[in-house]
């Protein structure tokens, strides 16, 4: 999402990447210390409650029973994997990225990382600095003593691209986005190959990887604007700041606010928006100046109003949304009258809210 002040705090509940199929459930707060998770309807369908809940993806959801320690649930509420790492990633490819330490270690310095599989055992010992997903066979890992380089590991734990790199993310159609070993000043970002050659020069400000086959760069000019794989820019350089493509549109910035673009670069949905989130289920969220936020379809028109709840007591409004996880969207929502704060909510397509927490979460001043 685009020009945000901050994020809201609740919303980290659907944070990360979303399952291949449609949740059937969904992380809410119950009270600050508990989370359950709910079904379409807001029906409570694991109980919990859990200090930390996380979405469910690839058929399992990371979670904390105490708020401490992370394993993974399945469906039914069953531990497949018992709480007991520091940190945890979701599974990809079978195998999901944990932080844990020795038993006899003191917690101090950075945290170990390595790679389990779906039943809980270490297949790749915990011996990196930092771990991502992995992604067509392999995974970004960083040194624990090399300077926190970053390199590439195969399934078995195998170096197969050597720690070089002061980012890398994961591989996306053959080509991973990385930042080449220097200076803060002079670094510079690009693409390399899975023999970790680079294919497209490490030239740019910054680099996203590759969504739809295009992806965002940042020039010395410090305009963005999008390449093809070929390392070409198919959308020329002319944005103050660039979204990935979901859906066939990308929200820029230009100059007089935010925007939507397709694969041709042509401004199709203009805007402007002081907020402009990403395109899901083809509902995106975005947010006009001085007007509260509501939800538009591929054409810009909105679908869910500005104000779009109303009971006896109270009109609610949109303070921010993410996008659709399946048909449930996490918002934070107030009464109209209010000039700050609001409550974490989830809400179903039309509107309609199927929880909301009466927990403060921590947004922008109006």
């Amino acid at each position: 999402m685009l020009w945000r002040s901050a994020l809201v705090a609740a919303l980290w509940l659907i944070a990360g990447r979303a399952s291949a199929a449609p949740p059937a459930m969904w992380p809410v707060d119950r009270t600050p210390e508990q989370r359950v998770y709910i079904d379409g309807s807001g029906n409570v369908r694991l109980r919990g409650p859990y200090g930390a809940a996380l979405p469910f993806s690839n058929g399992l959801a990371r979670a904390a029973a105490d708020g401490a320690l992370f394993g993974f649930l399945d469906a039914r509420g069953v531990w497949r994997v018992a709480p007991r790492f520091e940190e945890a990633r979701d599974f990809h490819e079978d195998l999901a990225a944990v932080g844990l330490r020795p038993v006899d270690e003191p917690d101090v310095g950075p945290l170990p990382w390595g790679y389990i599989d779906r039943t809980g055992k270490l297949v790749v010992p915990a011996v990196f600095g930092g771990a991502l997903d992995f992604s067509e066979g392999l995974a970004p890992i960083a040194g624990l003593a090399d300077g926190g380089k970053w390199g590439y590991i195969d399934h078995t734990g195998a170096i197969a691209i050597a720690p070089q790199f002061d980012a890398a993310d994961v591989f996306v159609d053959g080509l991973a986005a990385a930042t080449a070993a220097g200076p803060v000043a002079t670094r510079r970002a690009g693409f390399i190959d899975r023999t970790g050659r680079w294919v497209i020069a490490a030239v740019y400000r910054a680099t996203h990887g590759f969504s739809e086959g295009l992806a965002a760069v940042t020039t010395e000019a410090r305009t963005c604007g999008y390449i093809d794989k070929n390392g070409d820019f198919a959308i020329a350089a002319q944005f103050l700041a660039c979204g990935a493509f979901h859906e066939g549109l990308a929200a820029v910035q230009t100059t007089s606010g935010s925007a939507y673009v397709n694969p041709r670069g042509e401004i199709v949905i203009p805007g402007p928006f002081a907020v402009a989130g990403d395109f899901s289920g083809s509902l995106a969220f975005v947010e006009a100046a001085g007007v509260y936020g509501f939800y538009i379809d591929r054409t810009g028109k909105p679908i869910l109003p500005t104000v779009f709840a109303r009971t006896r007591r109270e009109r609610l409004v949109l303070v921010s949304g993410q996008p659709f996880a399946g048909h449930v969207a996490a918002v934070v929502v107030r009464r109209a009258e209010q000039t700050r704060g609001g409550d974490p909510a989830w809400i179903d397509r039309h509107g309609r809210i199927i929880w909301r927490s009466r927990i403060p979460a921590c947004t922008r001043d109006r």
